[in-house]
């Protein structure tokens, strides 16, 4: 049926539909070259649409699925883009985490952090905030900025959103990363301070 109203002349006004639908079908049969053909098509023919952004979804969708993480960075981000301030905000916070992933997946760790640290100001639904607070310490670990991952995990610590799992693989990951660069005396005394306030709270509380 979409091909017999693609095929029709003058096309008819739902054209831009037909052409997404027929995009997001491909994608969820895995018809990678297919959906990007529409999508690229329904951009091409219709600059303007207000379709824009599901159009840039499929394909930020078709390039992760593809490990294509850089392209599925950019596409997500003019998928973000074309949402506009505050609308839709679940799916523009969605974006962003999927815009930090990419990064990440794609080794580019200035750039994950740089997005992890952005979305955690508008975190969907769904997600865990120490999840992301973890992936960000961690993006400026991998990146090499230990003593920028020092910094940000002791301002991270004092949210409350930062879960004690996440803080503690945040902290070891740091501790490892403190002692690959030959600064085992701070690593030290990152555990040994850490421990002690974590036996001070452990006081607190039995004294509660």
């Amino acid at each position: 049926t979409l091909d017999a109203v693609l095929r029709q002349s003058p096309p008819t006004g739902i054209l831009e539909d037909v052409l997404l639908v027929r995009a997001q079908v491909a994608l969820t049969s895995h018809d990678y070259r297919r959906a990007e053909q529409e999508s690229y098509r329904l951009l091409e023919q219709f600059p303007g649409s207000n379709l824009k952004a599901s159009t840039y979804g499929v394909l930020a969708g078709s390039a992760w699925d593809q490990r294509r993480f850089r392209a599925a960075a950019d596409f997500a981000t003019k998928a973000r883009a074309e949402l506009g301030e505050g609308e839709e905000a679940q799916t523009r916070a969605e974006l962003g985490v999927l815009i930090a992933e990419a990064w990440f997946r794609a080794r580019d760790y200035p750039n994950a952090a740089e997005a992890y640290a952005s979305v955690l100001n508008e975190v969907p639904a769904g997600v865990a905030p120490g999840d992301l607070m973890f992936q960000r310490v961690l993006s400026d670990i991998n990146a090499g900025r230990v003593d920028l991952a020092l910094m940000e995990l002791d301002q991270l610590s004092k949210d409350e959103r930062f879960d004690a799992v996440n803080r503690w693989q945040a902290e070891w990951n740091l501790a490892r990363a403190l002692q690959t660069n030959g600064r085992m005396k701070d690593a030290y005394a990152r555990v040994t301070d850490l421990l002690a306030q974590s036996d001070d709270a452990t006081r607190d509380l039995s004294k509660e």
